[in-house]
């Protein structure tokens, strides 16, 4: 019986010095420590765009003829209403020039007759002769005077006007030279009224509320972030040729407190629009250190004592683009990925950190 004994635990003994024999002799597997971080994490939907005012126009001449006055130039700003550019045209000059004459002529006539009658009795000027020979002679100032003011109210045609109150952005034209109908003389906007304007895929477009806080990056000023806010939805997706099927949302956008990075109209940029916010700062790793087991659960992979390569079950908060909040983890815990892509992390092997 004793003999059996120590049979038993000499086998037990070789046993346990195989397993350590065996486990001594497995490579372990390169692992890469991932750094957890406390911050704010943010889900954002990110699209380009471009700067544009809410107030903007080309303006042009209704009628083709030299241009005889020209008013404020390149970043001048301008009232509504402002009377910016005039042209000459010799036709609507004329047709002017004659419907004045036929008013003044109709007026010296009625002066004349009552020149003629001035010395006429009473009971004459009392007459229906008389009032009814006034009478034509009113007709005929109140036809001709009509006339007159309708052609003059055509010679807006030969003016130009600034729709609203903005700034100069460009002038085509100089004094003398031909303006034609429809030709852009002026393009002036609102400055004060920019936005920067993004167009949202369709599967992306229902996340977007009002007042959703924007992040701005734009072209001109690489190393800038401006701030703005989401401020108009339209009420269908686009149709043209552009941005079919997208839907075109507005982000109010300001200049820097100091402006010595002004954005200006046709600036060019990214936005990321913040469609949800962890509140505060909070537990985060990098989204591609958490995987998803086959119950839909996620885990992490972790490194515990003796260097043993462990699964663990955590929950998740706000998943932002580069950050996912994680809960239930604390800051001792050594969360890591494998180094090479190609080999696969597995529960119970040992790792080593390579990247410290």
């Amino acid at each position: 019986m004793k003999r059996i004994y120590i049979y038993i635990v000499g086998a037990l003994a070789i046993l346990i010095i195989g397993i350590y024999f065996i486990r001594s002799k497995q490579s372990p597997i390169a692992v890469d420590l991932v750094e957890i971080q406390q911050v704010e994490v943010e889900s954002t939907i990110s699209a380009s765009g471009i700067v544009k005012s809410e107030n903007q126009a080309n303006l042009a001449f209704s009628a083709s003829g030299k241009i005889t006055y020209l008013g404020p130039q390149k970043g001048t700003q301008v009232s509504k209403g402002q009377l910016l550019a005039q042209i000459y045209a010799f036709p609507q000059a004329k047709s002017s020039q004659s419907a004045k004459d036929s008013r003044d002529i109709a007026i010296r006539n009625k002066e004349a007759y009552i020149d003629t009658y001035a010395d006429a009795s009473s009971d004459f000027h009392n007459s229906d002769e008389y009032k009814i020979q006034i009478r034509k002679y009113d007709e005929l100032i109140s036809q001709a005077e009509s006339s007159y003011q309708s052609i003059v109210g055509s010679l807006d045609n030969l003016k130009i006007r600034s729709a609203f109150a903005g700034t100069i952005l460009n002038v085509t034209k100089d004094v003398g030279e031909i303006a034609s109908a429809g030709e852009t003389i002026y393009e002036i906007t609102d400055l004060s009224k920019k936005y920067f304007e993004v167009a949202i895929d369709q599967e992306d477009f229902g996340k977007i509320k009002i007042d959703q806080q924007a992040h701005i990056s734009l072209d001109a000023h690489a190393d800038e972030v401006f701030e703005g806010k989401v401020y108009e939805l339209p009420n269908s997706a686009e149709t043209g040729s552009t941005n079919n099927g997208s839907f075109v949302i507005k982000i109010k956008v300001e200049d820097k407190a100091n402006n010595e990075l002004p954005i200006l109209i046709g600036m060019t940029g990214d936005v990321d629009v913040v469609i949800q916010k962890s509140e505060g700062v909070v537990t985060a790793i990098p989204f591609d250190a958490i995987y998803t087991d086959t119950d839909g659960s996620n885990y992490v992979w972790t490194l515990v004592s003796g260097n043993i390569i462990r699964k663990k079950n955590i929950k998740i908060g706000v998943e932002g683009n580069l950050y996912t909040e994680v809960i239930g983890l604390d800051s001792l815990t050594q969360v890591i990925t494998s180094a090479d892509s190609k080999i696969e992390l597995l529960d119970g092997k040992p790792g080593k950190i390579t990247n410290q």
